[in-house]
């Protein structure tokens, strides 16, 4: 499923199939039609990952462009998408979209997120983290869920924090 092995900078993961690994099964992501198998780590239908991109998507909220850069720090309610680039800090109780092709430096800390851009830095998430096939994650990762596409690429340590 998920190729693993350990280094001096921790656990790297390469995404080899569509998956979510859950610290904690009250998280909002019902898991119903997924196979789970003894590591935690549960198969997800396409169109299960379709439907969660669909909800998240349609919150509503703001938007840095693509073409736009921002520096500094960013803090927010609701839901972001950044389609741009993003240099500095991310602090908010809300849900960030970062696009495929959009780019952060820093370091993020949301509720939940949905990747399919480059990330590089610090995501720490209360809920779900979303790596999508077109993602690049470089760095360090404290979440409650995680789910990885097939393509998504990680480099970095991960560490699942359970219900806080």
């Amino acid at each position: 499923m998920f190729g693993r092995r350990d280094n001096k900078d921790g656990i790297n993961l390469t995404s080899t199939e569509v998956g979510v690994v859950e610290a904690d099964t009250s998280e909002e992501r019902v898991v119903e039609n997924a196979q789970m198998d003894d590591t935690g780590v549960a198969l997800l239908r396409r169109e299960d990952m379709q439907r969660s991109t669909a909800a998240n998507s349609s919150r509503g909220g703001a938007l840095l462009g693509k073409g736009c850069r921002f520096e500094g720090k960013l803090t927010f309610e609701g839901t972001v998408q950044i389609d741009g680039e993003f240099f500095g800090d991310i602090d908010s109780p809300g849900h960030l979209v970062v696009s495929a092709g959009a780019r952060i430096d820093g370091t993020v800390n949301v509720a939940s997120a949905d990747i399919s851009g480059e990330v590089n830095g610090k995501v720490t998430t209360s809920g779900a983290l979303e790596l999508r096939q077109t993602a690049r994650v470089v760095g360090e990762l404290s979440v409650q869920a995680l789910v990885i596409e097939r393509g998504a690429h990680f480099e970095g340590q991960v560490q699942m924090t359970g219900n806080q």
